[in-house]
Order: C-alpha cells, then sequence, then structure tokens
C-alpha cells in the first residue's frame, strides 16, 4: 500500500522516514532563483536593456499599463534563462521575491495573461521581430568593450518559432556573458548547464525591512567567497572600456 504524506494544519507537511521533520511552503517569502541577481547585475553593468524603450514598438493604449516594455522582455528572457520555458510558469515567477527584483516591481511581476499577451502578440510585432534579431548584436559590442577577448561564442537558435528563438538566444548569451567575463578562475570551466544548476538555482529567504530588502542566501555550491567575487568582477565592467 502507498504510504500518504500528513497533511497537517496550515502549509505544514509530516513525512513518515523521520517524523521530527516538517515541511512549510512561504511563497513569496523564500525563492528558489537566487543567483539570477547576479546576471540582473551584469545586466545592468554592461546597460543591455538601455535601448528596448526606444528601439520596440508598444501599441498598447490603456490607461492601466503596470509593466514597460523593458521589463516584460526583461521577465521573459530571466525566466528562460532559470530553465523556464512554458508563460504558464509566469503563475509562480510573479510572485517569485527574485523575479520582481530582476523587474523593479515591489508587488508581483507580468501575471501568465500579460506575459502571454507581450509574448504571442506584441513581440509578434514584424518590426519588434526585427529588433528582437539585432539585440545579440547589440549586447555583444557591449560586452566586447570591457574585454580583451577578440570573440564571444553567440547562440544560433534554430527554432521555428522567432520570437521564442530570439529570446532563448538573448537568454543563452546573457549567461555566456556572465560565463566568460566575470566567473573565478574556482569555476570558470563550468558550463551554462553547470550555472544553471549550482549559481542560478541559490536558494533564499527574503527578509524586508522599511528600507531594504534582503536576500539570505543558502552557501551550496556556491560560497560567500565565490558569489562576492562573481559581484566584484561585475562592479570592475562598469568603468573599465576596454575600447
Amino acid at each position: 500500500m502507498t504510504a500518504k504524506i500528513k497533511h497537517a494544519k496550515g502549509e505544514r507537511f509530516n513525512i513518515r522516514f523521520n517524523r521530527k521533520i516538517r515541511l512549510e511552503f512561504h511563497g513569496a517569502r523564500l525563492t528558489s532563483e537566487g543567483g539570477l541577481l547576479a546576471y540582473r547585475e551584469l545586466d545592468e553593468a554592461l546597460g543591455l536593456f538601455d535601448s528596448v524603450p526606444a528601439a520596440m514598438t508598444d501599441r498598447r493604449t490603456g490607461r492601466n499599463i503596470q509593466h514597460d516594455m523593458t521589463n516584460l522582455l526583461r521577465q521573459s528572457v530571466y525566466s528562460r534563462l532559470a530553465g523556464y520555458e512554458d508563460v504558464n510558469d509566469a503563475r509562480c515567477l510573479s510572485v517569485d521575491p527574485v523575479m520582481r527584483a530582476v523587474t523593479g516591481k515591489k508587488k508581483n511581476a507580468a501575471s501568465v495573461n500579460t506575459i502571454g499577451r507581450f509574448e504571442t502578440e506584441i513581440l509578434a510585432l514584424k518590426e519588434n521581430l526585427e529588433v528582437l534579431s539585432e539585440i545579440s548584436g547589440r549586447w555583444v559590442e557591449k560586452a566586447m568593450e570591457r574585454t580583451p577577448h577578440h570573440r564571444i561564442i553567440l547562440d544560433m537558435d534554430s527554432s521555428e518559432s522567432p520570437v521564442h528563438g530570439e529570446q532563448e538566444g538573448s537568454a543563452y548569451n546573457l549567461g555566456n556573458f556572465l560565463r566568460r567575463l566575470v566567473l573565478p578562475g574556482k569555476i570558470k570551466h563550468w558550463s551554462l548547464r553547470s550555472l544553471l544548476t549550482k549559481l542560478i538555482k541559490i536558494g533564499a529567504k527574503v527578509l524586508r525591512h522599511s528600507r531594504y530588502v534582503t536576500f539570505q542566501m543558502a552557501e551550496v555550491a556556491i560560497s560567500k567567497e565565490i558569489f562576492s567575487e562573481i559581484l566584484l568582477r561585475i562592479n570592475r565592467l562598469r568603468c573599465c572600456s576596454l575600447q
């Protein structure tokens, strides 16, 4: 007979192999995507999304527009960077503390309906598809200004969906920039898959104060020292153009 997991009061679960262990789910107070904050720091240091507002066409005319084009595109790209390829994943990601921080939202990031319309209607416009196809080139130019490397390997996506293909390509390139530009020697050999499972998927507890939001990061595959060195290397990129 299959053993059933007992559900206690509220959100607490008891498990049978060790009755001293209890499981609790705390939603927006915990995250499993803590490492995305390092990518967001690199994104800001290189100014990757700076040209989005002027370059992309937004035909929305309503007065209650809560998410601008930059944050919608950023949420779309970062979702894929973290391994979430389905628009329906926005149901959970919209309340995730890290995704809210990445998109600069005090409340929720874009919902399933909002991100769905963005990807299937707004990004599908011919002029926006052309902008998306140019983004990787612009990003490479920004990255090359701050590295002695003479080339950076790009993703050439063969997806039948031009919209999803461009977003996945942008996510790949953002991941590759961090890998090529700022990884410390100890983990320089890590693949993008290793970075997804070991760096991006850092668990963190969120503490909110009147002026600050603190992410208490778990130290498992990535230590405090390594994460600190990554941030230090990103900070050096802000003022060290080699062009």
